[in-house]
């Protein structure tokens, strides 16, 4: 892709609470961009309010999990509490709206101000600033760290999304040690029949393939190698 060192830094530097930095040697003490940092919020911001989302969707958490939550009771004051509400549908929507209005205000405030403060005038400077420009409040922070440890303890540990993660590790390392075996059962435009591949270039071949599928196309795969009655 050609891509620009500005955009390959802010790829290996991405960091959320379950994505971790790279250490490749060539960027490593190169500075992030304004817009790199936030993609970072922007992402850390939609998980944490999807995750929400979807675990009140699942009946995986409900909302009096997330009562201890600063955070969710304010959301819950700014559209007026529980009774306004005649569906639990409706109610999650209004809520996690205010959720994300609420952090993005908070982002878009602080962060003007400190640039504001900072008063930097080129990129470069941005760049060699020690810290994030892009930010919560320190309050902010506090109260998503807060929801996002319920989360952990509350959701992401649940047994049936542990199921589901067991599962799914299953498919892919299944899908991975087919492919492996016999990597012409992949399409020629995949992996080619004149090339050939040393045993690194078969692992990011097959491991490109399966991280481009989609979860129902990952499921119909392994089904068609796993399920003697399947149609190839």
């Amino acid at each position: 892709l050609n891509l620009t060192p500005e955009v390959l830094v802010g790829i290996l530097k991405h960091k959320t609470t379950y994505d971790l930095p790279s250490k490749t040697k060539r960027f490593f003490s190169e500075g992030t961009t304004l817009e790199a940092q936030v993609v970072d919020f922007a992402d850390s911001l939609a998980y944490l309010n999807h995750d929400i989302d979807d675990g009140l969707t699942s009946g995986c958490i409900t909302e009096d999990d997330l009562t201890e939550s600063s955070l969710w009771q304010q959301a819950l004051l700014r559209i007026g509490g529980t009774k306004n509400f005649t569906t639990r549908d409706m109610l999650k929507y209004q809520v996690v709206k205010a959720l994300i209005d609420m952090q993005i205000k908070d982002l878009l405030e602080f962060s003007d101000a400190r640039l504001k403060k900072l008063d930097l005038r080129s990129a470069d400077e941005v760049k060699k600033y020690p810290t994030n420009i892009i930010a919560f409040t320190p309050k902010m922070t506090g109260e998503r760290k807060f929801l996002q440890n319920l989360l952990n303890q509350k959701l992401y540990h649940h047994y049936r999304v542990v199921r589901m993660t067991a599962k799914a590790k299953r498919i892919i390392d299944d899908l991975f040690a087919v492919y492996l075996k016999e990597p012409y059962q992949l399409a020629p435009q995949v992996y080619s029949r004149i090339k050939k591949h040393t045993r690194p270039q078969k692992y990011e071949v097959i491991c490109n393939y399966i991280a481009s599928m989609t979860d129902r196309y990952a499921l119909e795969e392994h089904k068609k190698f796993f399920n003697p009655y399947a149609l190839v």
